[in-house]
């Protein structure tokens, strides 16, 4: 059974475009035109009906003078196919069975066909027999006498009705040509918006280079793109589950945590394993998100590494149009995504300590910067922050090249460690540092338990220059840890440094470890 809301769509959705701006002329036009033929041809001071019926007609005309020319309502439909309805087929037909002549038999015909051009077939098919129904009532109320039979007038309907059915077959052709062109532009002019927002894109992008500043720019491009639609744009990896780019736009908070608890599980590394060389894009639907995705193969000095960039589309369905659409942007994206890591990947090799290969302090700035400006509640950093115990010792003992073995073993040891997506860096002398992306306090100790779990049976073979005896020494270093979200990610360096000489102090205390100078 038919809703109230789908009856209505099924009935009053049909454009009127067509009319629109030209229902006031054709309101003054109906009045005009009675008023000069009636008391220029057909006035009869006698004729008292004839006179009141045509006042009528008159007035049902005047409300189109004052119609709006654009976005008709329901009224202004009803009620337009209505007034055409008795003013045309209606009214002319009992005047046709009022006089009988041949002029109004005429007249009745063309009148019409030119009804059929300006209504909709589905109204005409049910208003125009009551019209004629209700034109045989009135002359049957009002009239004396038969001036022609009622036998001739069905026969002229019936060639009327062929007449009717024939101007709207030719409406439905011309209505479907316009229509067809009118697809036809909007897809150009769609087309054309694509270009002007992939070269604005092109533009702008050359200004950022935070990629997490792009997707904010990509997504609000898509919103004029594909209206009344949310999204939300990830890149996860090359740690499975980490997120180190995202953006969101037009979706709650709620809808933002449901899409970080749910992406690992969506389009995820699966499909995109270094076995798979091609970086295809596939998609799912559900009943509210859709999502896109496809992988990133980026090539540095470390070898190849693989990402996942992913974007969830909350709303209706996009049509096959719009998916062709999408497909260009994410490709855009891809490329984008790929050049940005890249070069990120180039800038850190220029950022790196010859002596360790970890990443050095001018480096360490600069990145501790960035996340701290970008450091949300739902996307929180770590800082790990360690000294290496008795180096200078080592020095003082053994020489420099013994000390340098011990800085590069804990550089191997972290390294070895850390996860990819960590970075690692060397402050100088003793001092090193890791920041951990997209990670709580408490996965940053999970990854300090495994460092020191390392350094329980590693050992650095140091020679002594005098004697050229060699000693194994203990490696060991103080760690403290501390979270973006604690006390804000402005004194997580603060923070860290100290938890990392309050776990100094407990190493020489508890282990009775006498300090050295």
């Amino acid at each position: 059974m038919l809703t109230a809301a789908q009856l209505r769509k099924n009935i009053f959705s049909w454009d009127y475009r067509l009319y629109m701006p030209f229902v006031r002329i054709f309101g003054w036009f109906g009045v005009l035109a009675h008023l000069l033929f009636y008391f220029a041809l057909h006035y009869n001071p006698a004729d008292v009906t004839n006179f009141v019926l045509r006042m009528l007609v008159v007035a049902a005309f005047v409300p189109f003078v004052f119609y709006p020319r654009e976005e008709w309502q329901i009224g202004h439909k009803l009620y337009y196919e209505l007034a055409l309805a008795v003013t045309m087929p209606g009214y002319f037909t009992y005047m046709l069975l009022a006089n009988g002549s041949l002029y109004w038999a005429v007249t009745l015909i063309f009148v019409v066909i030119y009804y059929g051009v300006f209504v909709r077939w589905q109204f005409a098919l049910w208003l125009y027999p009551l019209a004629v129904a209700g034109a045989f009532g009135i002359d049957h109320l009002f009239s004396s006498g038969m001036a022609i039979e009622n036998r001739q007038v069905l026969e002229l309907q019936g060639i009327i009705l062929l007449a009717l059915i024939l101007v709207q077959v030719l409406k439905t052709f011309v209505e479907t040509s316009h229509s067809e062109m009118a697809q036809l532009k909007e897809k150009a002019d769609q087309q054309n918006e694509i270009f002007s927002a992939l070269l604005d894109i092109s533009v702008e992008v050359s200004r950022f280079d935070d990629l997490d500043e792009i997707f904010h720019l990509l997504l609000k491009r898509f919103e004029t793109i594909f209206p009344d639609r949310g999204f939300g744009l990830l890149v996860e990896g090359p740690r499975p589950k980490i997120i180190p780019y995202m953006a969101f736009r037009g979706v709650s908070q709620k809808d933002t945590t449901f899409l970080l608890q749910v992406h690992p599980y969506v389009l995820g590394f699966a499909s995109v394993s270094l076995d798979n060389d091609e970086e295809t894009l596939s998609s799912i639907e559900g009943e509210d998100w859709q999502v896109f995705g496809g992988g990133i193969r980026s090539t540095s000095i470390h070898g190849q590494t693989v990402y996942c960039f992913k974007l969830f589309i909350k709303g209706r369905s996009l049509d096959e149009g719009e998916r062709r659409t999408l497909e260009v942007f994410l490709e855009t994206i891809r490329g984008m995504t790929r050049s940005r890591i890249q070069a990120l990947e180039l800038e850190r090799y220029s950022n790196t300590d010859h002596l360790t290969g970890l990443y050095n302090r001018n480096y360490f700035d600069r990145v501790l910067a960035e996340w701290q400006e970008k450091a949300r509640p739902e996307k929180p950093f770590s800082v790990i922050f360690g000294d290496i115990n008795g180096l200078k010792r080592i020095n003082d003992t053994y020489g420099h090249p013994a000390g340098d073995m011990m800085i590069r073993s804990c550089a191997n040891l972290l390294s070895q460690a850390a996860r990819q997506s960590d970075l690692v860096f060397r402050l100088g002398g003793d001092e090193v540092v890791i920041i951990c992306p997209s990670t709580t306090l408490a996965h940053a100790d999970e990854l300090v338990k495994r460092i020191r779990k390392g350094m329980e049976t590693l050992r650095v073979p140091c020679v002594d220059e005098v004697s050229g005896k060699v000693t194994e020494e203990r490696v060991h270093i103080s760690f403290g840890v501390a979270c973006s979200i604690e006390n804000g990610p402005q004194e997580v360096v603060n923070l860290a440094d100290k938890r990392m000489f309050e776990d100094k102090n407990r190493y020489y205390e508890e282990g009775n470890v006498e300090r050295y100078r």
